[in-house]
């Protein structure tokens, strides 16, 4: 069969930090996970438009990785919501439980997002948040230090149900500040 599909960042890999030349010429190109991450949402308007994006690799696993819970945590959300491609490069009978339970609920909130299109607001640094037309939406801080990220007034007033996908918890409408340790993210499911 064909894939009309297209990479459109650099590799994932095992560790979050941003190359030398990422930080000598403030980009985000280099092979990291943080790029990898920036470089998806960035380029998420081109996913529908001329081809399914390919975001590279989603990786939960908790072994053979320098990335801590909170950065394994933030690509899992942000390639969920995208609807891109949803490729694992993980070896999956390595899975311990909870990690076969995140790539199921992924796989199933995926399904959901594949065809919505992606709004982002912030389009130079910093990068906060993006919401999903299918009713997805991750804050994020893909920074070294703390923020306040907040939901968008225009979300809220719009849905009637906001569901913090982490914990499996309705969140109140009238939530809508979350600060943020470094490399982390929360994502959203929103109904009407």
């Amino acid at each position: 069969g064909y894939v009309d599909a297209m990479r459109i960042g650099p590799d994932v890999a095992p560790q979050w930090g941003r190359t030398f030349f990422d930080k000598l010429f403030n980009s985000d190109s280099g092979i990291s996970t943080r790029s990898a991450i920036c470089s998806s949402i960035y380029r998420s308007f081109m996913h529908n438009r001329f081809w399914v994006n390919d975001p590279d690799c989603l990786m939960i696993r908790q072994h053979k990785t320098k990335l801590n819970p909170e950065e394994r945590q933030t690509l899992y959300n942000v390639i969920t919501a995208l609807g891109g491609m949803l490729v694992i490069s993980d070896r999956l009978p390595d899975y311990s439980a909870t990690e076969r339970e995140m790539l199921l609920q992924a796989i199933a909130l995926f399904d959901k997002a594949k065809d919505g299109d992606i709004y982002c607001n912030d389009v130079l640094r910093p990068l906060r948040s993006f919401y999903n037309a299918k009713g997805l939406g991750v804050l994020l801080n893909v920074d070294d230090t703390t923020c306040e990220a907040t939901l968008e007034q225009e979300i809220i007033n719009n849905y009637s149900k906001i569901f913090l996908i982490e914990k499996n918890t309705k969140i109140p409408s009238q939530t809508k500040n979350f600060g943020l340790i470094p490399h982390s993210s929360k994502l959203f499911l929103f109904e009407k």
